[in-house]
This record gives structure tokens, C-alpha cells and sequence, in this order.
């Protein structure tokens, strides 16, 4: 009577160290990058953009030129007034508050 038990539970731990490895090997299967990446044409195109556009200055910092989307003048509207209202107003609180001023230009 003895052995059963003892085979019993022999059985259930090796089905049990089955499963882990099953779930293991998906869970591998998961996290493994793809051998080639597929880029968009949209992607492609920021890319090359990148790589002709970046270069350090003499202190060592990154300068890219930033991409902008052919045409997007006609997507964004008419918002320089609003933009120029905004800034005005900007530069007035400043005036008044001058230690906003002082953080303001710590910013810059």
C-alpha cells in the first residue's frame, strides 16, 4: 500500500514540473525579439530624417532637426492670433510678478 502513495505522488510532481517547463517555454517564446523588424514608410522616413539630421555641437549635446508632416499647415488651422493673444499676455504677468519672471527665465 506504501508504493501507491509513493508512485502517486512521483506521478503528480513530474506532471506538475511538466506544466512549469510548458509555461517556461511560452513564456520564452514571448519575450524573444523577432529576427528582423518590419518598418512602416512613415518609420523608414523618420529614420533617414535621423540619421542626416543629427550631429553634437561643441559641448557635446545632441542637436536633430525636428520632422514636420508635409502639408500640416492645412490640418492645424488658423491659430496664430490666439497664439500671439497668449503670448502677450504671458509677457504682461511676467511684468507684473517678477519673481514668476526670475523662474521663467531660470527655465530658459
Amino acid at each position: 500500500m506504501n508504493d501507491i502513495k509513493l508512485n502517486s505522488y512521483l506521478s503528480t510532481k513530474k506532471h506538475q514540473y511538466e506544466l512549469l517547463d510548458d509555461k517556461i517555454e511560452l513564456f520564452w517564446k514571448m519575450e524573444e525579439l523577432p529576427s528582423k523588424h518590419i518598418f512602416t514608410d512613415e518609420q523608414k522616413l523618420y529614420l533617414t530624417h535621423f540619421s542626416e539630421n543629427v550631429y553634437q555641437n561643441e559641448d557635446g549635446k545632441s542637436i536633430v532637426k525636428l520632422p514636420f508632416k508635409v502639408n500640416c499647415n492645412q490640418q492645424l488651422g488658423n491659430s496664430f492670433n490666439s497664439a500671439l493673444r497668449r503670448f502677450l499676455s504671458l509677457e504682461k504677468r511676467l511684468l507684473k510678478d517678477s519673481e514668476l519672471n526670475v523662474k521663467y527665465k531660470c527655465l530658459c
